[in-house]
């Protein structure tokens, strides 16, 4: 509370007991307000299960990393309310911890989200962005980072209701077929999509209709595959 202007915490590679309590730097006596915009904490120690995130109180939050660190869960970002800790976060970093499993609510009061990054955990399965009738937690999700996160399978491919992203990063995984990017009617479930790495996968097939629904596509990168289409060239 002696610092009513900081705007950048960096708290890397300290030993914290616990989350930082930094709902006491409000001063509303002296009219002061919480300027932090961006909340560094990687391998700070923090373990086991972050089930409450209320102690952050930043409004104006734009970028919290939580990397290298112990949890196995992503933490609850909601009020018991149902409004978002974090309404202007725009930049998660979840690189490098113990996530193994990813609940299909795990992003809905992250409305704000542009950057998701998932690197190097143990997921198995596809993130859900979606609720029901195909609407998203992250409506704006413009850059997903899913590398190294021992993917299996994409058949029940889950980002179609992520209409702006524009990056998506499936390195080093271990599924086999390329995701369908279209949906029922042929249409495209990621427009906006211009960067796609499949690099580094068992992907045994590229045909020439591997892409059809991805029209802002600039950037493919495709690196360890068994077989291409004769037809490949018509991408």
């Amino acid at each position: 509370n002696c610092f009513p202007n900081l705007q950048k915490l960096y708290l890397d590679d300290n030993k914290l007991d616990s989350f930082p309590q930094l709902c006491e730097t409000y001063n509303k006596s002296q009219n002061s307000t919480n300027k932090l915009q961006e909340l560094y904490l990687q391998n700070t120690g923090l373990e086991r299960y972050i089930s409450d995130m209320s102690s952050l109180c930043q409004d104006g939050l734009t970028i919290l990393d939580l990397g290298r660190n112990k949890f196995t869960s992503v933490p609850n970002f909601c009020h018991s309310t149902g409004k978002s800790v974090v309404p202007s976060l725009k930049q998660l970093k979840l690189q490098y911890i113990s996530i193994l499993n990813l609940p299909e609510n795990s992003f809905q009061c992250l409305s704000s989200l542009r950057s998701l990054d998932l690197r190097n955990n143990i997921l198995k399965d596809l993130p859900n962005f979606c609720r029901e009738k195909n609407v998203s937690y992250s409506p704006k999700l413009a850059m997903l980072y899913l590398r190294n996160t021992s993917i299996i399978t994409l058949n029940d491919y889950r980002f179609g209701c992520l209409w702006n992203l524009k990056e998506l990063y499936l390195r080093y995984n271990y599924f086999k077929q390329i995701p369908s990017f279209c949906d029922q009617s042929n249409k495209s479930t990621n427009p906006s999509l211009e960067k796609l790495d499949l690099s580094w996968n068992s992907i045994q097939f590229i045909f020439s209709d591997s892409f059809r629904c991805l029209p802002s596509l600039i950037t493919l990168r495709l690196i360890l595959i068994s077989k291409l289409d004769d037809n490949i060239n018509s991408l």
